[in-house]
């Protein structure tokens, strides 16, 4: 909404960088455990604005303030050619880790068709399932000589690649680097032949995680920067203004922490912070903005899911409102997420493993990274 642009009836202006945002009156605003609640989703474009429609769904009142950006690479050259050494067949896999990452190495000219086999859905034959470990799906080539095969983290990820062509066949049960690195090697290490080579295009800000997983198994990865993660700009003016009026905040990955600490940091105590995964948490605990929640499903749903199930437990009658760090999946809020019930978990506990394969990819999510690949999004 512009700024010359009257709110609608029953609609109050809320300041956010760049401008205000209309929201509905305490009234109308829909029933949920985040009635109430200002809530920050470090995102923009279509991917934050699904982030949002999840916290709506659930009561809350989004408040949009992308903290980081994702630019080409340095050196596009690197990334070029290993595009085109995927389209000789020179990789057994290429392992994408974002729907940025999958984005950028389409438009570096890595091709579907790539060995002469159609790989996307005109390729249509049902693969055999092949044994990647517990929790992954993995499909065998369709024939001998077929292109390199493709994993990606998560589900998010999935949809990019096919959307552009790219059939994905294999994605771990938890969209996290270490478990890809752990169902890819074993799903490599139990074929027959192949060079082991696997092409891992990566934010320029990636931590090793996915690469020494790898490299420990015995097998050669390439690492190439497929994009570059940057700190988004600031309006200090509408920053100052928000900082008062979050209630929570979402972040969705370790260089998003960061951006998060410089731009609205020191948070109001009362401000719930919320992290995608462990490798986040352990960044805000760094930059002294400890998570109360973090999530287990890695995806910026699944982190409003878990600030809606801890808000609704210290809401509840009965449950105390600790301040101990609480995890848990909540379900799914948007359409296609991938949906789980929620564990409740309290850390130590096991969480609830997503499915092998996503029922319904969906098209965005985005972060996390340093330290680990925590989730899917840019791997930063």
């Amino acid at each position: 909404m512009s700024a010359e642009t009257p709110p609608p009836a029953g609609a109050r202006p809320v300041p956010v960088p760049g401008g205000t945002r209309a929201v509905p009156a305490p009234g109308g605003a829909a029933a949920g455990p985040l009635a109430g609640l200002r809530v920050l989703v470090p995102r923009g474009g279509g991917a934050g604005e699904r982030i949002a429609e999840a916290v709506r769904g659930l009561g809350g009142e989004p408040a949009l303030v992308p903290l980081i950006e994702q630019h080409p690479p340095g050196d596009p050259a690197a990334l070029a050619a290993a595009a085109e050494g995927f389209n000789r067949g020179t990789y057994d896999w290429v392992a994408i880790t974002s729907a940025h990452g999958a984005r950028a190495f389409v438009a570096a000219g890595a091709n579907p068709t790539a060995g002469g086999v159609i790989r996307g859905p005109a390729g249509g034959a049902d693969r055999a399932a092949a044994a990647a470990g517990a929790g992954a799906r993995a499909t065998a080539p369709e024939e001998t000589g077929a292109p390199p095969r493709i994993a990606a983290v998560g589900p998010a990820t999935a949809a990019a690649l096919t959307a552009a062509g790219f059939p994905v066949d294999l994605i771990p049960a938890e969209f996290t680097g270490s478990r890809l690195a752990e169902h890819l090697a074993a799903t490599i290490l139990a074929e027959p032949g192949g060079n082991g080579r696997v092409l891992l295009p990566l934010s320029d800000l990636a931590e090793p995680t996915l690469e020494l997983g790898l490299s420990s198994a015995g097998l050669a990865p390439e690492r190439v920067t497929a994009y570059r993660t940057l700190p988004a700009p600031a309006d200090p003016e509408a920053d100052a203004a928000l900082r008062p009026l979050l209630g929570a905040v979402l972040v969705l990955s370790s260089s998003g922490a960061r951006a998060l600490a410089a731009r609205f940091g020191p948070l109001p105590e009362e401000t719930i912070v919320v992290a995608i995964g462990q490798p986040t948490a352990a960044e805000l605990a760094r930059l002294q903005m400890p998570a109360a929640v973090v999530a287990t499903v890695h995806t910026g749903e699944g982190a409003v899911a878990a600030l809606a199930d801890y808000v609704a437990a210290r809401r509840s009658p009965g449950d105390g409102t600790g301040t101990g760090t609480r995890t848990g999946t909540g379900t799914g809020t948007g359409a296609g997420d991938d949906t789980r019930a929620a564990t409740g978990c309290t850390p130590g506990d096991t969480p609830r493993s997503a499915p092998s394969f996503p029922p319904e990819p969906s098209p965005d999510r985005a972060t996390e990274r340093s330290r680990d690949l925590d989730t899917e999004g840019p791997t930063e």
